[in-house]
């Protein structure tokens, strides 16, 4: 008979999962707005080749990958049978290195709209 405690992860974890969001909260703006004022406005037609066109989906997707891949990474390790605390800790290292990969986009792109 085994007997599983699952443990709520403690504020430093949390804390730790917050912070390793930061370089995709700041990489966000720029790689989402400016694709889509690229991509949308009607002036900016004869500007848009098949490069630059692929590279603003490229970047729009970048900007959502340390989101999802924390998530996912959270519900995954999750599964696996770790504790809340391991969970969060494996989904703060992939958010951050996720959010640095989006930041160096972001910079690589111009950073501004």
């Amino acid at each position: 008979m085994t007997i599983t405690t699952t443990s709520k992860p403690g504020w430093q974890v949390v804390l730790l999962g917050a912070v390793s969001l930061g370089p995709a909260l700041i990489a966000f703006l720029p790689l989402t707005m400016r694709s889509v004022w690229y991509l949308s406005a009607e002036q900016n037609q004869p500007f848009l080749s098949e490069g630059r066109v692929l590279w603003f989906l490229v970047s729009f997707t970048i900007a959502f990958a340390p989101f999802f891949g924390a998530i996912v990474a959270l519900l995954s390790v999750r599964a696996a049978g770790r504790g809340w605390r391991g969970a969060t800790q494996i989904a703060a290292w992939w958010a951050c290195g996720l959010g640095l990969v989006a930041l160096a986009a972001a910079g690589l792109g111009g950073g501004g709209f």
